[in-house]
């Protein structure tokens, strides 16, 4: 670890074993996949949920998973109704509603939640999660700050998403101005290069180093799809300027360590393309924060509402894997 502090991260449950006992609020996703509720249903379990706020996310009307997206997201409900959740804690919100709106929200969160928060982005979109997280990383009221990601069972064999947006900043991940011409692109390897690489061509790019943050180990037809996204990139970056980099897929710390050792602990200028599993997308909005780097993306107008389906259990537990961003104040995702 390059960082001066120890990063706690585990499961959630032994990870909570091992902080003082206390009641968290929690920030997350009620949407179709199953693990959109894990994290809410263990806090739960454990009478350790003093409240939450659960956002439901409504891509834009989609031809082909409209009436499933709709059945799905049914079921969630269904479940967290009958796991006594109530109605006052669901949000509803539109994938491409305005920054403002996004950024409000969470802030109106943070100024309410107390001092222990959990942010779950399981099934949170980086257009919410990121933004998010940085609002929460500024509430100077918040002395605990924890992230949740859960494992899936398995993702579906079918396309994840479809016609995504143009290339654009995330909320609150503007680039400086001017931008500097020699820079280093992170991008986080997924299943799918979603038109990313169409984009990186032309004159802003002739001077960039693209770095490639492989998830290893991975399933095997997961580690198929990286591949393919990375032969699609080559045509237009070349084999000599982007180095892939092999960092877990699960763990935030080594893949925020990773960052700041490929920049020279924050001197060489950073921007981000998160494609690829949530926890290295973290450590890039944790990075990006701390630096006020750009974090760019072609956001997707649909989700399959299969994206996901399960979730995987590790030592007969749910794989349900806690952060902690913020312990008794102090920041231990700095730079």
């Amino acid at each position: 670890m390059l960082g001066d502090n120890f990063r706690p991260w585990g499961q959630l449950s032994w990870l909570l074993d091992h902080l003082p006992k206390t009641e968290w609020a929690l920030l997350g996703c009620l949407a179709t996949e199953d693990r959109s509720l894990a994290g809410w249903k263990l806090l739960r379990n454990r009478n350790e949920l003093q409240r939450c706020k659960l956002l439901t996310v409504k891509d834009l009307p989609s031809a082909m998973w409209q009436e499933a997206s709709d059945k799905k997201l049914k079921e969630r409900q269904q479940e967290f109704a009958d796991e006594g959740g109530s109605i006052e804690q669901v949000e509803a919100h539109t994938l491409f509603e305005r920054h403002e709106d996004i950024i409000k929200t969470a802030q109106e969160f943070s100024n309410s939640a107390g001092q222990n928060v959990i942010v779950d982005i399981s099934s949170l979109p980086k257009r919410f999660f990121f933004p998010m997280v940085k609002v929460l990383l500024r509430t100077a009221g918040i002395k605990n700050l924890l992230a949740v990601y859960t494992v899936p069972e398995r993702y579906s064999d079918a396309p994840l998403a479809q016609n995504p947006e143009t290339w654009r900043h995330l909320p609150m991940f503007m680039p400086p101005q001017p931008e500097p011409d020699e820079k280093i692109i992170f991008v986080g390897l997924g299943f799918e290069p979603l038109g990313l690489p169409q984009l990186l061509v032309g004159q802003e790019f002739q001077a960039t180093t693209f770095k490639i943050l492989f998830p290893f180990p991975a399933p095997f037809k997961g580690t198929q799809k990286n591949w393919k996204f990375v032969r699609t990139l080559e045509p237009n970056i070349g084999t000599s300027r982007h180095h892939p980099i092999r960092v877990s897929p699960i763990n935030v710390s080594e893949a925020f360590d990773t960052i700041i050792a490929a920049t020279d602990r924050g001197d060489r200028y950073a921007m981000f393309a998160p494609y690829g599993p949530k926890p290295i997308s973290l450590a890039m909005c944790l990075y990006a924060s701390s630096k006020s780097s750009a974090v760019y993306y072609t956001q997707p107008r649909f989700y399959n509402p299969d994206y996901s389906i399960g979730v995987k259990t590790v030592g007969g537990q749910p794989a349900v894997y806690g952060y902690c961003l913020r312990l008794n104040g102090i920041d231990l995702y700095t730079t």
